[in-house]
């Protein structure tokens, strides 16, 4: 069990389910729901993370989030139609947006001394009773989608202070989980993909931030070889990255035609995929085609002493992109590689690389992915070997592209010898595999 898909299980458990003629969408309270209770226990915030994969898959530009005294809100407007007949013949849905949506409710039916409310445009509201909704057999597709949850303010002062810090919780779930979402999330107006103002003043990459800087310019990790994957499969099915690199790059490759800049120092930065990256406006096109609905956007690595690093463009103004993945060989030096996936613009736990593959970086976007009852572990099965297989080949390219710079170019400093001998292990690891 620890190991099924929850969309697998609530796709089983849905079908034993008893409904009537109101459109009733209730499972089996002793089974189905007392086992999400206790993975609902573990991630207390699941239910609001799940409520961002919704609004990601179904095409909203914006999901907002307002914590107030007694009562927690989430609004966002679906960017396309719902299948409504699934919820009006109370099943599971089909539709990757409608079912995040039904397990959101489920998983919010677990959470103790609370009341949950979901609203369907300005006028149709209904309660959420232990995973039930009901609908009236005329209900109207939704304009918008907002959920409620109540508190009981009977509660004493001691459950008021244990309320608050599970809002906590759920907000930190929310920001460190939603960080590479596809589409604005806003906690209190606060916009979440955009950390770097966030964050408390302190240390950003070693470099201190005083209280009162706003935007302080981190330094960015020094990279040999960056590779961009875009992707027009769409926004639900990409991940928010900015183009952040501030240095100018000594070469530039947009889908195998490179070209020599103006950067001081060994940098190759790819960008791969899309037939228009090969015209001179490439990057007016990207701002147009790829272009998110929030201005600015941030990616973090993760240290090995548990800290993390936060990094952010201010330079070429191209704004959060939709884009398939990010890779690099050696942005994590001295540290293990990491592979982050992100299903429907939700982070995953990362995966470890091997030690071949020791200080690569790769963000990837999968949502096909299966995951595990928690909603936060990718499963590692032939999906995710599959998925696995395109991503090295990415890897593969970018590696023996910065060896053909190196051999074309010359080797004029120390670590342009170690950027060629990194490349070169990274290329023995994948052909041995």
């Amino acid at each position: 069990m620890a190991l099924q898909d929850i969309e697998a299980f609530l796709a089983r458990e849905v079908h034993e389910a008893q409904f009537d003629s109101s459109g009733s969408f209730s499972l089996d309270e002793a089974r189905s729901l007392d086992k999400l209770a206790r993975h609902q226990s573990e991630r207390p915030g699941l239910w609001l993370v799940k409520l961002v994969q919704a609004a990601t898959a179904l095409g909203a530009e914006e999901i907002s989030v307002q914590q107030l005294l007694g009562q927690t809100r989430v609004r966002f407007q679906p960017g396309r139609p719902l299948p409504w007949e699934d919820w009006q013949q109370a099943r599971a849905s089909q539709d990757p947006g409608l079912r995040h949506l039904q397990i959101a409710l489920q998983a919010a039916s677990t959470l103790p001394r609370c009341r949950f409310s979901l609203k369907l445009g300005p006028k149709s509201e209904w309660q959420v009773e232990r995973g039930a909704v009901r609908f009236p057999a005329d209900a109207q597709g939704p304009e918008m989608v907002e959920i409620k949850r109540h508190w009981n303010l009977t509660l004493s002062l001691a459950e008021h202070i244990r309320g608050a810090g599970l809002q906590l919780d759920e907000s930190l779930l929310l920001q460190e989980l939603a960080r590479y979402a596809p589409l604005g999330v806003r906690l209190d107006h606060r916009l979440l993909n955009d950390p770097v103002i966030n964050k408390p003043p302190g240390l950003r990459l070693g470099v201190y931030v005083p209280p009162f800087l706003a935007r302080p310019r981190p330094a960015i990790p020094y990279t040999s070889v960056e590779r961009i994957v875009l992707s027009s499969a769409g926004r639900s099915g990409c991940l928010g990255l900015m183009d952040h690199s501030l240095r100018i790059p000594a070469f530039l490759e947009r889908n195998q035609q490179r070209e020599r800049t103006e950067g001081k120092h060994l940098f190759l930065q790819q960008w791969v995929g899309e037939g228009w990256l090969n015209g001179e406006d490439w990057r007016t096109s990207l701002r147009h085609k790829l272009r998110l609905p929030y201005g600015l956007f941030d990616s973090r690595i993760e240290r090995n002493d548990g800290l993390f690093e936060i990094w952010s463009d201010y330079n070429r103004n191209l704004g959060a992109l939709a884009v398939r993945g990010y890779l690099s060989l050696d942005i994590n030096r001295g540290r293990e590689g990491r592979l982050y996936l992100v299903r429907d613009g939700l982070l995953m736990k990362p995966k470890v690389l091997p030690e071949e593959l020791s200080e690569v970086l790769i963000l990837w976007s999968a949502g096909h992915l299966n995951t595990d009852l928690s909603q936060l572990q990718v499963i590692e099965d032939d999906v995710y070997a599959a998925e696995l297989t395109k991503i090295f080949a990415e890897l593969d390219a970018a590696a023996r592209s910065l060896l053909e710079v190196l051999r074309h170019y010359g080797v004029n400093s120390a670590s342009q010898v170690q950027a060629g001998e990194r490349a070169r292990r990274v290329l023995r690891y994948l052909d041995s595999r």
